[in-house]
């Protein structure tokens, strides 16, 4: 049997379609990675050691729902009081919010009470506080604990 040089056959196409296929599977990998490690958020992410360290943000959180900035993760584990001033009302004092809410960084973890009207909570080297609270309050009705979102505004201290 001799080789024929510089002839094509079925398993040097299929070697190469195979190929063709893998490098772009790794890159799609690749790139899911890098999306779900910045969380889809390349503008506050600095190369090298401080790589999931963000800047700054504010995350939108349900009760009993966990959300990421960088490699901090906040979850909203109650809502334990609302004296805010109901919409319909005309108040002297705008009132607070008091939650509960569970911090975690580098596999550090606190739970603590964060109210709106308190100063910021600093948690290894980040302020925490209550942006702004929906719904609105309101004289007529109670608001049902699953339709709280609490926005936190996380900043490097």
């Amino acid at each position: 049997m001799t080789i024929e040089w510089n002839k094509v056959t079925w398993y040097s196409k299929l070697l190469a379609v195979v190929l063709f296929i893998l490098t772009f599977w790794v890159a799609f990998c690749l790139g899911f990675q890098y999306n779900k490690i910045t969380d889809g958020n390349n503008d506050n992410q600095n190369w090298g050691d401080n790589m999931l360290q963000p800047k700054s943000g504010d995350l939108d959180v349900k009760i009993g729902e966990s959300k990421r900035l960088g490699n901090i993760k906040v979850t909203l584990d109650a809502v334990l009081s609302d004296n805010r001033c109901p919409a319909d009302v005309q108040c002297i004092w705008a009132g607070n919010i008091t939650t509960k809410v569970s911090l975690s960084y580098n596999n550090l973890i606190i739970q603590k009470e964060l109210a709106s009207d308190a100063e910021p909570l600093n948690f290894s080297g980040f302020n925490f506080s209550i942006k702004s609270v929906t719904p609105a309050s309101d004289s007529r009705w109670q608001i049902n604990p699953e339709d709280y979102v609490v926005t936190f505004h996380i900043e490097k201290a």
